[in-house]
């Protein structure tokens, strides 16, 4: 059951909701080998998140009784974005992912002309979840070059105008 909320006022949800935030950096750090994604406290990137003006809704995904998916979309224009997109590790691979984006993608119907989505590059089960739903526009690339850690074991991930890419 997707259960929207457009403020923090649904305080029985937070603690749930930063757990989950908490599992995404941990992933990111796992899949990045960096143990200094999301800083010290990476609960304190979900409280930056909530701030954040162009936030105008999340869902949360409710299995019996507990949340165990976030999803949020951000307005700017007449563009949304749809960050973060968050499913507890146990639940995942059961459609909660989808029903969150499509849910973010219907909101964004009424009022957006375009909906993005902004995997980090080496979450690969993330991009394909976000292919399978039929995102599979390239809207920009973001390049850049790690200058404080070794990049030689990530592969040929991506191949754009007929050149490769490491993801």
């Amino acid at each position: 059951m997707m259960r929207p909320w457009r403020s923090a006022s649904t305080a029985e949800q937070m603690p749930r909701c930063r757990a989950l935030y908490v599992q995404l950096v941990e992933h990111h750090r796992e899949i990045y080998a960096d143990p200094s994604i999301g800083r010290d406290d990476p609960a304190s990137g979900f409280d930056e998140y909530l701030t954040l003006s162009e936030r105008v809704i999340s869902w949360v995904a409710v299995d019996d009784g507990s949340v165990v998916g976030l999803a949020g979309l951000l307005w700017e224009g007449s563009e949304s974005t749809t960050e973060p997109v968050i499913v507890d590790c146990s639940h995942r691979r059961n459609g909660i992912g989808r029903r969150l984006v499509e849910t973010a993608i219907e909101e964004s119907r009424r009022r957006a002309t375009d909906v993005d989505i902004k995997p980090v590059r080496a979450n690969a089960s993330a991009i394909g979840a976000f292919h399978r739903i039929d995102l599979r526009t390239l809207g920009y690339l973001q390049l850049f070059i790690s200058l404080d850690r070794d990049e030689s074991h990530l592969e040929r991930g991506l191949e754009v105008h007929g050149r490769p890419f490491k993801c």
